[in-house]
């Protein structure tokens, strides 16, 4: 849909993955968003992780509105959480940007859960 594909459009992409079977997955090149630059995401809000307990996630936006885990913190949170964060796109997923969670320490807040 934001891509702008007509027939007869050249689409660069990069090759996902080659499953077992010798099946190749693309993953088109983003239309906003480059491999290795850092952009501004809208934080959305702070989950329980679902596969452990003990962890919480990080929700932010995207530019289109898709919803993204792009952190996943035990006892850690970044103290921008009513703006947004900056992170390095490393790659794509189903036309999702996939996150360095790495933050840079003037975006922590460190505190205890209980």
């Amino acid at each position: 849909m934001h891509y702008g594909l007509k027939p007869g459009t050249t689409v660069h992409c990069m090759v996902d993955k080659i499953n077992c079977t010798g099946r190749v997955f693309l993953e088109p090149e983003h239309p906003v968003y480059k491999k290795g630059t850092k952009f501004l995401f809208e934080f959305v809000r702070i989950q329980p992780c679902t596969d452990q307990s003990e962890m919480s996630e990080i929700v932010v936006r995207d530019i289109f509105g898709n919803e993204i885990i792009a952190e996943f913190c035990a006892g850690v949170v970044t103290h921008h959480l009513n703006g947004g964060l900056q992170y390095q796109v490393e790659g794509f997923k189903k036309g999702k940007p996939v996150l360095n969670t790495a933050l840079p320490a003037n975006q922590m807040l460190f505190f205890d859960k209980d």
